[in-house]
């Protein structure tokens, strides 16, 4: 379920600021096939850059702390 949180998240993100279509979206994550959420962010996201010392930054709760 919180895979389909981010995947959401994503779409929102990437479609409402017009980068691209719900159509596009779609087909890119069907052609990512099966890799953890946070490759597929960098993937689709062009303003994510990957470095050999990368680190994931998905934040579930806006202070950064459980709930």
């Amino acid at each position: 379920m919180l895979g389909a949180l981010q995947i959401r998240a994503l779409q929102r993100k990437l479609v409402g600021a017009g980068k691209m279509t719900d159509r596009q979206f779609h087909d890119a994550v069907l052609r990512q096939n099966s890799i953890p959420i946070e490759m597929l962010r960098a993937a689709l996201d062009k303003d994510v850059k990957l470095t050999r010392d990368y680190s994931p930054g998905w934040k579930f709760a806006k202070d950064g702390g459980s709930r």
